[in-house]
């Protein structure tokens, strides 16, 4: 009897600080590779509870237009929920080929490189603060420069209640091309004057389902979307009409689609954008 209560008592020991670690948000940062670039995963593969990129909350990268190959960008992340108390957060730069370049530098308050990558920044710790929060993560630009780069990030906005459900994970990927930063062009997103993607929901979307990409602002032409997969390949196209009947929302019938990532290319003539999401099982 005594011997069946004392492995009880050195049981509940030892698992005691994993159910705490394994519960509600990861306060000391998010493991690496959980920022939704391709080949990724996201907050999601622990939080649960909610769709991913819900509406009522928001996740946007701000930063200028382009980079200085040489200099230091600076990228804030910034993520809100109006029934969220804590946020965490996770962001990687990437080029075209998928590569990650540049260094991001941790040297400042509340963020940290994630443990397994040097190319993946987190919270450090995770920031306590109601409906909102922003960090802003230096990124130096290869010195030889990479062409057009695209950060790519996961938020949680969390209900800091101790469990990992009941959270909103939220993604989003920022495209930065290269050329001399004028220090005036500051979008957010990376997207000008005139329309403005927002995150695909739900993401991830079962197949044989609607997603739906929301537009902000008026574009100045007709809507197309090319959808690729992973492997860059073109697997659809489509088109609004013209821009005066467009409704702010763009919606993609999921039908046809093999579970994987993908993603919808959307522009008006004279921008193009990338809006990753996933189609589940």
């Amino acid at each position: 009897m005594n011997r069946a209560r004392n492995m009880s008592v050195r049981l509940a020991v030892v698992l005691l600080p994993t159910m705490l670690l394994a519960a509600g948000l990861n306060r000391s940062g998010a493991p690496a590779f959980s920022t939704g670039a391709p080949g990724e995963g996201t907050c999601a593969a622990c939080h649960t509870g909610n769709p991913v990129n819900s509406p009522d909350g928001s996740l946007h990268l701000v930063s200028e237009s382009t980079y200085a190959p040489g200099e230091t960008l600076d990228v804030t992340v910034r993520v809100a929920h109006p029934d969220a108390a804590r946020f965490g957060f996770q962001i990687t730069a990437q080029d075209m080929s998928g590569t990650p370049v540049g260094t991001f530098d941790v040297s400042g308050q509340n963020v940290q490189l994630a443990l397994g990558s040097p190319d993946h920044v987190t919270h450090a710790p995770a920031a306590d603060s109601n409906g909102e929060f922003e960090w802003v993560v230096p990124w130096q630009a290869p010195i030889e420069g990479a062409g057009e780069v695209t950060f790519y990030a996961a938020a949680n906005a969390a209900n800091a209640d101790f469990t990992s459900s009941g959270d909103f994970i939220y993604t989003t990927a920022h495209p930065v091309a290269q050329g001399a930063a004028t220090g005036t062009d500051r979008v957010e997103d990376a997207v000008p004057v005139g329309f403005r993607p927002g995150p695909a929901y739900p993401n991830p979307v079962v197949s044989h389902a609607r997603l739906t990409i929301p537009i902000e602002g008026r574009p100045r032409g007709s809507i197309t979307l090319t959808l690729v997969d992973l492997a860059g390949r073109v697997v659809r196209t489509a088109a609004t009409d013209d821009a005066k009947g467009f409704d702010s929302n763009f919606q993609l019938h999921t039908a046809g689609l093999t579970p994987g990532m993908y993603f919808a290319r959307i522009g008006d003539g004279r921008s193009e954008y990338s809006i990753p999401f996933m189609v589940a099982r």
